[in-house]
């Protein structure tokens, strides 16, 4: 966990540096922001949401797949078939899992690890949006303020018309597009609240796998309820 937290961050400050280059040119224009700053700014905005998406993908690994997987897998390959030859040559085989020896028992273990992790490796998961991110600490079982979820999904929107249109809107009046201003102080709450975020899951998690227990969340019996029933979504079709 300790290094895909640092590669998070490193991926954050990338961003970060090249929106203080912005901060620096932005002194040579007082009275209006140049394109060259606001994109700057705007690639801050990427990094952030790529930080953010790697540290979620790494904690989904770690977590889902490293343990909870690791701990069932036996439970799951009590007994081992496959097939041999071709057509009608061909012969079930079937033996009891837990009768094997200690060392077979780790190379057929290995194995289906190495298939789930690169599974896991190769998939497309993203997180785009808050439900995303909801779902997954709902899948791990920990407790984080929606609010601050909620917070970050006004960021990814950013992030997306960035990526997808080059920050391109339609005018409000007239036809044509244009790219919209944004604002120092914009990156600045979003790169805080990404950092909080990341935090704050990485706490509740290294709790789980450490094995200690979470208190409850301050809050009223009543709020408790509300956010559980809000992060209760329903599975992905």
């Amino acid at each position: 966990m300790r290094v895909r937290l640092k590669q998070s961050h490193s991926i954050i400050n990338r961003g970060k540096a090249l929106v203080e280059e912005a901060r620096v040119e932005q002194l040579d224009y007082p009275k209006r922001k140049p394109n060259k700053v606001i994109d700057k700014i705007r690639f801050g905005v990427v990094f952030l949401h790529a930080g953010l998406e790697h540290y979620l993908r790494a904690t989904e690994y770690q977590y889902l797949i490293k343990v909870a997987i690791s701990k069932s897998v036996k439970k799951v390959i009590k007994t081992y078939t496959d097939e041999e030859g071709d057509g009608d040559k061909k012969i079930k085989l079937s033996f009891d899992y837990s009768s094997l020896p200690q060392a077979q028992q780790q190379v057929i273990t290995s194995e289906i690890k190495k298939s789930l992790e690169a599974k896991h490796t190769n998939s497309k998961r993203t997180f785009n949006d808050a439900a995303s991110i909801k779902e997954l600490c709902s899948n791990l079982g920990i407790f984080i303020d929606l609010k601050l979820i909620y917070t970050l999904e006004q960021m990814m929107r950013k992030r997306h018309k960035i990526v997808h249109n080059g920050d391109l809107v339609p005018k409000k009046r007239g036809s044509g597009l244009y790219a919209p201003m944004i604002s120092f102080s914009a990156y600045d709450k979003w790169y805080n609240d990404v950092l909080k975020l990341i935090d704050e899951i990485d706490k509740e998690v290294s709790k789980k796998l450490s094995g200690k227990k979470r208190g409850r969340p301050k809050g009223s019996k009543n709020k408790r309820k509300k956010a559980t029933a809000l992060l209760a979504l329903p599975p992905a079709p």
